[in-house]
């Protein structure tokens, strides 16, 4: 798919040349490179998830590299929601949202990340099992329309049904 390969690029240069810069002691301009946000347009997004066979999502860490933000991230959802099968690392909030049958959930171990790849990508049923689990959740309980409903709900505001509304304006 020629918009995967033409989106992935940019993305993969990024993280060697950075790696190339630490390697080299360059790490004020390995930084700055890092701290770089690379953002494709919604419909990209899809289609680079959705065609990896492997999506890794990786959240923020503190500077000490071992405790990660509290904070799920936007990527954990819109993985799941394009139909991508996910490796996560294993932050305090996942859980609340997708089961271990819905996500790859990896500690933070170099070597078990390397084990767990490389065992998904021979087990393709196992993998195509856990990517459509996600994939489900994400549509029946993560799209924003279930947020707002939720944040709504916990104000004790009621929403009107659908067709209640689509009542009123018929008449």
């Amino acid at each position: 798919v020629t918009g995967v390969q033409t989106c992935a690029l940019p993305i993969y240069v990024k993280r060697a040349a950075a790696g190339l810069l630490k390697r080299a002691k360059l790490y004020t301009v390995a930084g700055a490179i890092d701290r770089t946000r690379i953002s494709l347009p919604l419909a990209d997004e899809k289609v680079l998830y959705s065609s990896a066979k492997i999506c890794i999502n990786a959240h923020e860490r503190d500077s000490d590299m071992k405790i990660s933000h509290s904070i799920v991230n936007q990527r954990a959802f819109k993985i799941c929601a394009s139909g991508g099968f996910q490796m996560v690392d294993d932050v305090p909030g996942i859980r609340r949202h997708f089961g271990e049958d819905e996500v790859a959930i990896v500690p933070p171990s170099p070597d078990e990340w390397l084990h767990r790849i490389d065992y998904f990508l021979t087990h393709k049923s196992e993998r195509e099992a856990i990517r459509r689990r996600g994939t489900e959740r994400a549509h029946a309980q993560h799209y924003s329309h279930h947020r707002v409903a939720t944040l709504m709900r916990e104000l004790g505001i009621v929403l009107e049904s659908r067709s209640e509304a689509q009542k009123a304006q018929e008449i």
